[in-house]
């Protein structure tokens, strides 16, 4: 290699390696954090808004039933369905959820679900007087006449004295034109003193009438 082009090469190489210096330089350089006004350095944090909050939900059956209960009452069908179906899930093998829920569903028209309801409620307690009672009523009002007024019977010998019960087979009796059963009925229910305070409504539950004492 000539001197001149010795001259040249050497001259390339001190560029490059300046260059590539250059680079290494401004890759390592930190790039400077975007300026914060004053404003915004002194602004406090903003706290997130807190969800509001519902009123805590009744915890044990009893507390339900009763709330499922007072909704009944108070013609709130879907909360009492809601709360009633709630109380059925936390005690499976209790006829009275099932009872309340059945009633229910028949004063919302939904006979096959109250059906369902409360045949499940009397093959779990057979001698459960207001599930045979609100079983029987319903057989009855969809032309099942004679295992409804079976059903009835079945409930007033449980509880014989007991005013909702008597009252509603005095019902039952009186629209399916037993004329013989329902003045022996009608004697029962006036011996126990029960004067029908449910009127035309023969479904009853648990805490609707307490029997005399």
């Amino acid at each position: 290699m000539n001197k001149s082009a010795l001259i040249i090469a050497m001259a390339a190489w001190t560029f490059l390696a300046a260059g590539a210096t250059g680079c290494k330089r401004r890759e390592d350089t930190p790039t400077p954090a975007p300026a914060v006004s004053e404003h915004a350095a002194k602004a406090p944090p903003v706290a997130p808004t807190p969800p509001a909050k519902a009123p805590p939900p009744p915890q044990g059956l009893r507390e339900i039933l009763l709330e499922g209960r007072k909704a009944f009452n108070e013609e709130r069908l879907d909360q009492a369905a809601a709360l009633f179906t709630q109380a059925a899930e936390l005690a499976p093998t209790s006829a009275e959820p099932l009872v309340d829920l059945g009633r229910t569903w028949v004063r919302q028209g939904a006979q096959g679900k109250a059906l369902v309801a409360l045949s499940r409620a009397v093959e779990l307690n057979p001698e459960d007087a207001f599930a045979l009672l609100n079983l029987g009523h319903l057989l009855t009002l969809m032309g099942d006449e004679k295992p409804g007024l079976d059903h009835l019977r079945k409930a007033a010998a449980l509880k014989p004295r007991h005013p909702a019960i008597l009252c509603g087979l005095v019902l039952a009796l009186k629209k399916a034109g037993k004329a013989d059963d329902l003045a022996a009925a009608q004697k029962k229910a006036q011996a126990a003193g029960s004067p029908c305070p449910h009127g035309k409504d023969p479904f009853a539950s648990y805490g609707d009438v307490k029997p005399p004492k």
